[in-house]
């Protein structure tokens, strides 16, 4: 609010006692020689004892202390100006203060405004998601929290079972191959990564049995069937292919006879190590399936569905987290702003009341200046006059004119005095304002409470929309004492 804060800006005052200029009557008799002047207009006899007006030297005294005169009377109307100016200005300030204040509501609802209309993206995001949400579970009548995958876990799980499966088969390749340990750990590696990828597919593929869809239930009964026949196939084909090893064959020779023999004869392994090579990998892959299988959704495209609900509710409490600072932003520094003016107010209410007492002590300073200008312009007259006097011819008793026993006064001047009634009249005016900034301030938490309530929380939006009646249409029930949650429930 600058354009409030220039409007109580204010000139110092001027002290009462510096206004009216000193009247040096030893300067002026010296400036005006009135004693040579009145010596020798006295030996002329002049002015003579039938002059009714001033002479000229009296007139000169008169205009020297009426210009001093003059110019303090014209400092007192410049000053009583100023202080006329500040006590009706106080009045206009009240008005400045309103002004602000209804400003400061009409920015509170154009947030409010702006807000709700960004809302309502991430609202129409919680309906639509929430609605597939609810059809995918009445359709599939899928009840549970949809698992989310976590890949890290699983991938440390099956690294862990595929280091431990190559080791055995690294120990069972050794005796029968002529690199030795290390050529059987080069080709068991790569064994149990095959038997990891085999199981880990068919598992995936196979929770489609959990689908209320008969043709997906016999994607998933075909899917197992097909890995598990995979499998065991792949692991009987290693357990040939060391037997064929163990014979003396050469890689090619070997891999080509633990084809044929898997095919005719599968279940004739020649050595129990073969055999138990085979049960390693099977087990392996049974482990790595159960793995997998509880590390993703056991309901195939259920997590896809209730992940864009969690998404929705993210971003929604993201936005609304944001409009709440917002709004509590702009309050504060709205409240700040008016707080600011009330105390600058206050000032300005204060220097118009110093200003009527200013003005009444600055129209007591003008009587008695007015008072010391027609004594002052006497004293001089007297200095004149007595000069006058004592050098005329035939002495002291001789005629004068009779103005010379008169004292002199200037014309009066009739001047209002300040009113009480006005000095009450802003000392009330100060207690109006300051309630109506209190108002202000009071209007403001009040519509950023009522601004708070009007964006419902995720259970209220939810509950809204499954009515099917518009969120923002409720009564506000929420104050800033109660912050709406941010987090929903499950639905």
């Amino acid at each position: 609010m600058p354009g409030l804060r220039d409007f109580f800006r204010s000139d110092a005052f001027t002290p009462a006692s510096a206004v009216f200029p000193a009247i040096d009557t030893a300067r002026l008799e010296s400036d005006l020689s009135l004693a040579s002047e009145g010596k020798a207009r006295g030996k002329r006899n002049a002015p003579g004892p039938d002059e009714t007006g001033l002479d000229s030297i009296e007139t000169r005294i008169i205009a020297r202390v009426g210009d001093l005169r003059r110019k303090g009377i014209d400092t007192y109307f410049e000053n009583v100006r100023v202080y006329d100016s500040r006590l009706a200005r106080a009045g206009d300030a009240r008005d400045e203060v309103e002004i602000a204040a209804s400003t400061a509501r009409g920015d509170f609802q154009s947030q409010v405004a702006v807000w709700k209309a960004r809302m309502a993206t991430p609202m129409s995001k919680i309906r639509d998601a929430v609605a597939d949400l609810r059809h995918f579970r009445e359709k599939h009548r899928v009840l549970h929290i949809a698992r989310q995958a976590s890949f890290p876990n699983w991938f440390l799980i099956v690294l862990f079972v595929a280091i431990i499966e190559a080791l055995a088969n690294s120990l069972l390749f050794a005796k029968v191959m002529s690199q030795g340990f290390m050529g059987g750990a080069g080709l068991a590696g790569m064994i149990a990564a095959a038997n990891a990828m085999i199981a880990s597919l068919t598992t995936y593929f196979a929770r489609n049995l959990n689908h209320r869809s008969p043709f997906w239930k016999l994607i998933g009964l075909v899917s197992f069937v097909v890995g598990a026949v995979v499998c065991i196939g792949f692991n009987l084909g290693v357990a040939h292919f060391r037997d064929a090893l163990e014979a003396g064959l050469e890689l090619e020779p070997a891999l080509s006879r633990s084809w044929h023999a898997l095919w005719t004869t599968p279940l004739a392994l020649d050595s129990f190590l073969s055999a138990l090579l085979m049960l390693l990998g099977i087990a392996a892959a049974i482990i790595v399936g159960l793995k997998t299988y509880h590390t993703i959704d056991p309901y195939p495209g259920y997590p896809a569905v209730y992940g864009e609900v969690t998404r929705a509710r993210a971003e929604y409490a993201f936005d609304l987290n944001d409009a709440i600072a917002t709004l509590e932003h702009d309050r504060n520094n709205a409240i700040d702003e008016l707080r600011d003016a009330n105390l600058q107010m206050k000032t300005w209410i204060r220097e118009a009341v110093d200003a009527l007492y200013g003005q009444s002590s600055l129209r007591s300073e003008l009587d008695r200046f007015i008072e010391q200008c027609d004594t002052k312009a006497s004293a001089l007259l007297a200095t004149y006059r007595d000069a006058n006097r004592a050098a005329r011819p035939g002495g002291p008793g001789v005629p004068v004119p009779r103005h010379f026993d008169q004292p002199y006064a200037f014309p009066e001047m009739n001047l209002a005095r300040p009113a009480d009634a006005l000095r009450e009249q802003a000392l009330s005016e100060q207690a109006r304002v300051s309630d109506l900034v209190s108002a202000a301030i009071a209007d403001i938490e009040r519509a950023y409470s009522e601004a708070i309530a009007v964006y419902p929380t995720i259970q209220e939006l939810e509950a809204s929309l499954a009515a099917g009646g518009d969120p923002f249409s409720r009564a506000p029930k929420r104050t800033e004492s109660g912050t709406p949650g941010l987090a929903g429930s499950n639905s």
